[in-house]
């Protein structure tokens, strides 16, 4: 199946037919997408959107609130720089990661459920949200609380986007 990548400037027409096993269910992996081949994608969850530009000086026409994240591919440099295992986090782990890091309180799994997927109205958002928080916390990203919500580990791990 193919999709077809358009870039989010309104004055460039660059697109990029793109072969895919099925089309993205979800901001985040359309983002991912984008990266994979070597596009950028953004998610905004102020604003509740995923963009996609196929280059830097398209992305820096658009305008993004501070609680936004940026997904950039990263190079084999970036890749050898990095040595505090973020390499091993899945575009979902990255999504939450980002999130908690913009929070100073514990958040529970369904409001990280329901911020980073509002267009999709899962039936349980904690579902979906709470094993990824556990993967985190096991790898030493994340705190849990007694009551089962989840906080960033500010200073001791940074992605490297």
């Amino acid at each position: 199946m193919e999709i077809k990548l358009c870039c989010c400037n309104p004055k460039c027409d660059k697109a990029l037919l793109v072969e895919v096993n099925r089309p993205p269910q979800f901001g985040f992996e359309l983002a991912g997408l984008a990266n994979d081949v070597g596009w950028i994608g953004i998610i905004d969850m102020g604003k509740h959107i995923t963009a996609v530009y196929c280059c830097e000086a398209c992305l820096k026409t658009g305008k993004f609130t501070k609680n936004h994240i940026i997904m950039t591919k990263q190079t084999p440099e970036t890749q050898a720089t990095n040595s505090d295992g973020e390499n091993d986090l899945s575009m979902n782990e990255k999504s939450i990661y980002h999130y908690l890091q913009k929070n100073t309180e514990f958040v529970s799994p369904s409001v990280i459920g329901r911020d980073l997927m509002p267009d999709y109205n899962l039936s349980s958002p904690s579902a979906w949200a709470s094993p990824i928080c556990k993967r985190l916390v096991k790898k030493g990203y994340l705190l849990r609380n007694e009551r089962g919500h989840y906080k960033s580990i500010m200073g001791v791990k940074q992605l490297g986007y």
